[in-house]
């Protein structure tokens, strides 16, 4: 990981004040195309699209929770905007 990724990742935690951790598998999965749609609304009203390959699937989790808190989004648009993310970046 590159020191300009690291340094994003550790702002956006110490930005949110809370540290990412891993949710049961069972509350973890979210809906695709719910995903698609959240991220395409509400990602896209302040962030230019990003690459998804940008990040791992572990950074998109700690972005998305940051997000989650400064965008107000609910526990279930988080779960498929991470689901979306993590089945689009092919890595």
């Amino acid at each position: 990981m590159s020191i300009k990724k690291t340094l994003l990742i550790g702002a956006l935690v110490a930005i949110s004040g809370t540290a990412y951790s891993a949710q049961p598998e069972a509350e973890a999965k979210g809906d695709f195309i719910s995903g698609l749609k959240r991220w395409s609304v509400t990602c896209n009203r302040c962030h230019n699209m990003r690459d998804l390959a940008e990040f791992n699937d572990s950074d998109w989790e700690m972005v998305v929770r940051h997000m989650r808190i400064r965008a107000g989004l609910t526990g279930k648009d988080e779960r498929d905007i991470v689901t979306y993310l993590k089945q689009s970046n092919n890595r």
